[in-house]
């Protein structure tokens, strides 16, 4: 089972590891992401034919399943889901195009 690590990010005061490989099967379907609590990964599949849902919902379904796992699945599918629809809408409007800025760090107080 490969994967391919693309970044690494600290949840809940822990550092995880986020990337593409393959997530498992549910019912005989390819998962299309799946949030390892013991080895702290998030793997997102690739490819799969037919998606429901966007490399964006799905990443951010795992994340919310790694930084809050007490959630109901039904809450992460439909925040994911809303999610998918709204950033890019968001990056689309963005008017210098997409944008990626890195955090400034913490929010400064008041």
């Amino acid at each position: 089972m490969s994967f391919r690590k693309i970044t690494t990010a600290m949840i809940n005061g822990k550092r995880w590891q986020i990337g593409f490989g393959f997530t498992g099967k549910t019912n005989g379907k390819v998962d299309q992401g799946a949030c390892r609590y013991y080895s702290r990964r998030i793997v997102i599949q690739r490819r799969i034919k037919g998606r429901k849902c966007s490399l964006i919902d799905g990443a951010i379904h795992e994340l919310l399943h790694a930084a809050v796992p007490s959630l109901k699945e039904s809450v992460v599918d439909e925040f994911g889901e809303l999610c998918g629809r709204v950033l890019p809408k968001l990056l689309a409007a963005e008017p210098d195009g997409i944008s990626i800025h890195k955090p400034s760090g913490r929010a400064k107080k008041k």
